[in-house]
């Protein structure tokens, strides 16, 4: 349930109204009350569930534009759970700075 994340199981055969699907998962809405469907049960309501991208890391060394996009990229797959608006665009997220941590031998 939205947004107090309890678990619930809902009924077969209910009508339930999709309002939002950010980055794999759906938002229904079942007699008023708003529920989230994670991805990896997308499938329980006929949905079908999206491959997962292929890791940059795996295709070797990236750009440090590169990853930047992938960082705002990721952020903007988080949703407000209320609303259709993704973090970044509903202005939650002003900046953004990557620090290099150690290198890889």
């Amino acid at each position: 349930m939205v947004p107090v994340d309890t678990k619930v199981t809902l009924m077969k055969g209910e009508a339930a109204y999709i309002t939002q699907s950010p980055g794999g998962s759906y938002t229904v809405i079942v007699n008023g009350i708003m529920f989230r469907i994670a991805e990896q049960d997308a499938n329980a309501p006929g949905l079908e569930v999206a491959p997962k991208p292929v890791s940059a890391a795996s295709s070797g060394p990236v750009t440090q534009e590169q990853l930047d996009k992938q960082v705002w990229d990721s952020l903007k797959t988080c949703d407000d759970p209320e609303i259709p608006v993704n973090i970044v665009d509903l202005g939650l997220i002003y900046d953004c700075h990557l620090t290099l941590l150690g290198e890889n031998s």
